[in-house]
């Protein structure tokens, strides 16, 4: 694996360094060991809260069952995590009708994602918590709603301290994405990441490469118009993500867009008014959602055997994009070439 010398989280609220690259062992079917094998030294471990557990799902299943689903018993329940980096999905309205993103810190937690969250009946089922949790429901895990035919949603919502606008995002966010997915591997059976919609489509396919031997669902989602609007695409885009991420395990880094599950690493912002943002043009959606959810299981990338997780953070930042137009210039091309270049993508006419 490749060293990278400065290796950054923001899980906890905190960023550390970390002088190595990660590896981490998934259980195997036939027999082995379990949990994580960390085969460089790590300087610092993630809390794990009881009421998560610790056994790992059954590899590369449909974790959605309509005859066995009820509200009784753990066995039923998927366990996400929602990582908030930031983007209009999660905010909010101010005085001026202005939105304003949900501050992470001060006084108040009023403005918390996960507090405002906790007050709407459609991302928060507050009897079954009750029932559930009873005295610590307040600081419990959200619980959505049930949904017949699903496995009841349990989540936690991890809100950067520090919100990012998309535009200005670059590899060392991304890094931090991927490495508190690493961190929370074990302990979740899917993840959903809210994101600003400018450069999602380049984060998602960042990951897709940066994450090898996938074995849960990674979706990235975000909105045109914030979750909390009565009018809005968020909501819609984020239950169907957390119930995707939940109960069905497709191996790879997803984009869910307007009732749309999009290979991550083949897809492209098309609109900037449209609800329907996103789009795959040269490959179908790997699901649609409808009255009912059809994956296309034949497209999803799945491994042949059950291999090591691995998380490559280490990223050239010397490569640049240059597409080919008429009449371009061989000083142009020559200007891309020159040092600290260490390599050129080119778009170019292509076939024909």
């Amino acid at each position: 694996m490749d060293q990278n010398p400065q290796q950054e989280s923001r899980l906890n609220g905190d960023i550390v360094n970390n002088p190595t690259d990660i590896t981490i062992s998934v259980s195997a079917e036939n027999g082995g060991t379990d949990g994580i094998t960390v085969q460089q030294p790590y300087l610092r471990s993630i809390p794990s809260p009881s009421y998560l557990g610790t056994t790992p799902p059954q590899s590369f299943r449909k974790r959605c069952d309509s005859t066995t689903a009820n509200e009784d018993g753990d066995q039923n329940e998927s366990k996400v995590l929602v990582i908030y980096t930031g983007g209009t999905i999660g905010m909010i309205r101010n005085d001026d009708n202005m939105l304003v993103p949900t501050p992470s810190n001060g006084n108040s937690t009023d403005f918390l994602l996960e507090h405002k969250m906790r007050q709407d009946p459609r991302l928060y089922d507050a009897k079954y918590a009750q029932h559930k949790y009873g005295a610590s429901m307040n600081c419990s895990p959200l619980v959505l709603p049930m949904v017949k035919g699903f496995r009841r949603i349990v989540y936690s919502v991890y809100q950067y301290p520090e919100l990012l606008d998309s535009s200005n995002m670059c590899m060392r966010d991304w890094r931090c994405i991927a490495e508190d997915i690493w961190q929370a591997y074990e302990l979740y059976d899917g993840f959903v990441v809210l994101h600003g919609t400018d450069t999602l489509a380049y984060t998602a396919s960042a990951l897709s490469f940066m994450f090898e031997n996938l074995g849960k669902t990674i979706i990235i989602t975000g909105a045109q118009l914030p979750v909390f609007d009565l009018r809005s695409d968020g909501s819609d885009n984020f239950v169907t993500s957390l119930l995707m991420a939940g109960n069905y395990c497709i191996p790879e880094v997803t984009i869910l867009f307007h009732n749309k599950l999009l290979r991550g690493n083949r897809t492209v912002k098309v609109d900037c008014e449209s609800f329907a943002a996103f789009d795959s043009p040269n490959l179908a959606p790997l699901a649609v959602i409808g009255i009912d959810i059809n994956v296309s299981f034949r497209q999803i990338f799945r491994p042949r055997s059950i291999e090591k997780f691995a998380v490559h953070l280490q990223l050239d930042e010397n490569v640049s994009l240059l597409r080919i137009f008429p009449n371009i210039t061989a000083d142009t091309v020559r200007t891309f070439l020159q040092p600290p270049i260490r390599g050129v993508v080119l778009q170019t006419y292509g076939a024909g």
